[in-house]
């Protein structure tokens, strides 16, 4: 079953941008042996991420991303079945400097979860927004010269 995870930590202290660019690194060569596209975004000492792969695949992958030391309070905010992978092709985009359309998005995505009241209505429509920013945010990139 295919399916799309998305979940949010806050990153170390003891983690810096080179250590997240080599974390994308062997993320993306990792994920291109097993099937598994998404994006990881790293921005106000917040990681979120969106994977989406064969569950047989994710399950124990999210398990091991949850022991990393290198985040803590790690959330997960979707976990659901898809029909056909967004990120088709991503093996692992990394985004750390997102256009304001993002950081609007994950400032929202933060209040709404936040709040113990927020409906899970509209913390999956916010998830689902997260999913078409990032994905308008990377087609917006220059092509590398």
């Amino acid at each position: 079953m295919l399916k799309r995870i998305i979940y949010r930590s806050h990153i170390a202290e003891h983690v810096g941008g080179t250590e997240i660019r080599q974390l994308s690194i062997q993320a993306k060569a990792t994920n291109s042996t097993v099937g598994i596209q998404g994006a990881l975004i790293a921005i106000n000492r917040y990681f979120y991420q969106v994977l989406e792969g064969e569950d047989v695949v994710l399950t124990p992958l999210l398990k091991k991303i949850q022991l990393d030391h290198r985040h803590y309070d790690f959330t997960l905010l979707q976990d659901l079945p898809i029909e056909s992978s967004k990120f088709d092709g991503w093996d692992m985009t990394l985004i750390m400097s997102p256009p304001p359309d993002l950081e609007t998005c994950i400032e929202q995505i933060n209040t709404a979860f936040d709040k113990k009241d927020t409906s899970e209505t509209v913390q999956q429509r916010l998830c689902e927004g997260l999913v078409y920013i990032i994905l308008g945010a990377v087609d917006m990139k220059p092509a590398p010269l």
